[in-house]
Order: C-alpha cells, then sequence, then structure tokens
C-alpha cells in the first residue's frame, strides 16, 4: 500500500500546555518552531505577543507557567484532530521589541533526551509514512546528488506529524534519480500566520541508475 500524501484540506489548529494546563486562550501566538534532528534533543520556541510600549513592561515574561523549568508541550493539526509533536521543559526565554510596536516574548523548551539512530548506509529504510509530490503536495525542495551518488537534501509541505528522525517519505514526480524512498534525517514544524509547515532533512543511499 502507497504511503499517504500529506492533509491538503482544513484550518491549521494547535495546542500548547503549560504545566500540564492549557495556555491562557487570551495569549495572542505569533509563531511555533519545532525541531527534531537525529541524535538531538527535539526543541520548541513558542513567540508570543507581549511588551506593549505604551503601557510599559513586558506582562507574560513573569507569568508562573512560562518559568525555566516548568513542562511546555505543543499540538499540531487541522480541525479538531490533533497529534503532540512536542513535550519538554522551559529551558530559556528572551523578549524584542521597538518602541513603534508591540514586542515579542520568545519561550525556549528542549525534551533533553537525544535518541540515538544508527546512521550505516548498509540499514535498510523504514516504510515510508508519506508520499510527497511535486506539484501537488511539495511547497519547496533542494535535493542534490554527490559524487558517489548518495542523496541528500531538504523538502517542504503542508504540515503533517506523521514522521520523525529515522524514519522515511517517498518522493515523486522530481526526477528518476531523486523519485523514490528517502529517510529523515531531520523534522521542522513551522506555525505562523495560520499556517503550518513541515520541512524535513533527507539523506539516501545511492539510487539505481535509470534504464
Amino acid at each position: 500500500m502507497a504511503a499517504p500524501s500529506p492533509f491538503d484540506g482544513g484550518t491549521t489548529a494547535y495546542a500548547i500546555t503549560l504545566g500540564g494546563a492549557p495556555m491562557d486562550a487570551s495569549i495572542q501566538l505569533l509563531s511555533i518552531k519545532v525541531t527534531q534532528a537525529r541524535g538531538l534533543a527535539a526543541v520548541a520556541r513558542i513567540d508570543l505577543l507581549d511588551g506593549d510600549p505604551a503601557t510599559g513592561g513586558f506582562a507574560l515574561a513573569g507569568r508562573p507557567e512560562f518559568a525555566l523549568g516548568a513542562a511546555l508541550a505543543v499540538q499540531l493539526g487541522y480541525g479538531e484532530t490533533l497529534t503532540e509533536v512536542f513535550s519538554g521543559r522551559i529551558v530559556g526565554q528572551s523578549v524584542q521589541g521597538q518602541t513603534v510596536a508591540p514586542g515579542c516574548l520568545s519561550i525556549e523548551a528542549s525534551d533533553g533526551e537525544a535518541a540515538v539512530v544508527a546512521s550505516d548506509a548498509s540499514t535498510p529504510l523504514p516504510a515510508p509514512v508519506l508520499t510527497l509530490t511535486w506539484g501537488q503536495s511539495i511547497l519547496d525542495l533542494d535535493l542534490q546528488m554527490g559524487p558517489a551518488g548518495g542523496i541528500g537534501g531538504r523538502v517542504k509541505f503542508q504540515g503533517s506529524a506523521l514522521q520523525a528522525p529515522g524514519g522515511a517519505v517517498t518522493l515523486a514526480g522530481v526526477g528518476s534519480r531523486f523519485d523514490g524512498p528517502i529517510g529523515v534525517v531531520g523534522v521542522c514544524h513551522r506555525v505562523a500566520e495560520g499556517l503550518w509547515t513541515t520541512e524535513l532533512d533527507l539523506e539516501g543511499p545511492p539510487r539505481a541508475a535509470p534504464p
């Protein structure tokens, strides 16, 4: 059975929990970024509107739910269907702003776990979880083939929580030297202005020469 394509419709939805409780609905989200890479701890960055120069101060920055060490989890999805893409603890925060506009509170969190994933080129790829097709689901791509024929690069598409480092996807419509299954070594989810995109770092062995 072929791997499915990314979901191509519906409204982007998210849920952020802090210390096990939903984030205050009055807080305005600017963006979410969740990064997972082979052999590294997963990291999340949440940007929130804060620091109105008219009233002074960054009110959110001092709230207890954003304290260092507090638990933070992120779920992403469409409509009412959400999947957890990150769970960890807050490890840092920063504030940015200009006097002519409201500022931003950035929350950094980490799951503190570095996954060990075999990188031996002889290890068979797992079954692909998605099919990504140029002209359909792919929004942006940059693929390369080296002198030894190995393939690497990145691909971006509408957000999906199905893939993880150590997994695989199938590329289609990108030419006979690049089409087919390829390993995933990094995943980056971004949510901004109501749009969720996922970008994958890819790595694979040499392809057989096309006929």
